[in-house]
């Protein structure tokens, strides 16, 4: 996509983020950045509004300077401790927190126990209830056929 230096220069002025916009026109048309900024500066965006270049030559030391001896570190894991030291947060504010979690999931862990008591003993109680009601129709059938009394109470002669 080819834009004209008008419809670039509308773009990067709406841009809500002009940084980005220049990154992104330079995209679109296919072009460096600095392609775009040399565009926008034609069309009378002034330099201090635009993004800074960026110097991406590497260091190079003053001449006559003594090169300085360069400590090299092993790149190592880092334990939890060292994690936690780096941390905001205070170890002991960690460890509260730790035996809080831990707290809380031995809470749940027996509610769960309280819940699964309970369900078996509503089990017991509703085949306790079956029984008894067998029971029950048990002593009926035979008060009907032996004494020949019907459920209302009544007795037949």
């Amino acid at each position: 996509m080819q834009m004209d230096e008008g419809e670039i220069t509308r773009k990067y002025k709406e841009a809500k983020n002009k940084n980005m916009q220049v990154e992104i026109l330079a995209d679109l048309n296919v072009c460096s950045k600095d392609y775009i900024i040399e565009i926008l500066t034609k069309n009378g965006i002034e330099a201090k509004q635009l993004p800074r270049k960026r110097n991406n030559a590497p260091f190079q030391p003053l001449p006559g300077a003594k090169p300085k001896t360069t400590v090299v570190i092993p790149k190592r894991q880092v334990t939890a401790k060292e994690k936690a030291r780096l941390m905001p947060v205070p170890m002991e504010i960690v460890r509260s927190l730790r035996r809080r979690a831990f707290d809380i999931e031995s809470l749940i862990r027996g509610h769960d126990e309280i819940i699964i008591n309970h369900n078996n003993e509503i089990r017991k109680l509703e085949d306790v209830q079956i029984e008894l009601e067998t029971e029950r129709n048990n002593i009926l059938n035979f008060l009907e056929k032996e004494c020949r009394i019907v459920p209302d109470g009544k007795v037949e002669e």
